[in-house]
């Protein structure tokens, strides 16, 4: 999975000087739905908050902050009564041609888990990497939906994986040079 995102991370960089709106800034807010990986988890829910920022025609550097909410199934870690996950990330997000609503992205960062009823906290490094589909409103909103793999590892023994799917509106808050 680590070579996946390495390399989904170096196609978007690529991509990201090809193409792109140059000196652009675009904010978006939306929910989040995780779905973990092992099902020892429910479903998570929570929102996140994003900038990107144009480096070329269809090329942006972005950052994403998002809070994600979950408890364990009854039948894991009973003691466990909440899980609070915070994750910041910064990557790349590149249209596929200047013309195109399909983009693919990639990020990395920290993830920070806070566990009720133990009282246990961990912060890993996360890595992620997703397509999506911007659906035009108008010429300076959006909305986004952008479906992602979350891989958090804090050492040899504890790590997860997360599926995640945003929707997202997106406004462009300056407009650069095309």
């Amino acid at each position: 999975m680590k070579k996946t995102v390495l390399i989904l991370l170096a196609t978007s960089l690529l991509c990201t000087f090809l193409f792109a709106q140059k000196n652009s800034f675009h904010i978006s807010a939306g929910p989040t739905l995780g779905i973990k990986q092992n099902k020892n988890y429910s479903t998570a829910l929570g929102g996140s908050l994003k900038g990107r920022y144009g480096i070329s025609k269809s090329g942006f550097v972005t950052t994403d902050i998002t809070f994600l909410n979950t408890k364990p199934k009854p039948s894991y870690l009973s003691a466990i009564k909440n899980v609070n996950i915070l994750n910041i990330k910064f990557g790349v997000l590149s249209y596929l041609n200047d013309k195109s609503n399909f983009f693919v992205q990639a990020d990395a960062g920290i993830s920070h888990y806070k566990l009720t009823g133990i009282k246990t906290n961990f912060t890993g490094f996360i890595g992620s990497a997703g397509i999506g589909y911007s659906f035009p409103i108008n010429s300076n909103s959006y909305i986004d939906f952008a479906p992602n793999y979350n891989f958090v590892q804090k050492d040899a023994g504890i790590s997860r994986g997360w599926f995640m799917l945003n929707l997202a509106y997106r406004v462009k808050i300056t407009s650069g040079k095309k």
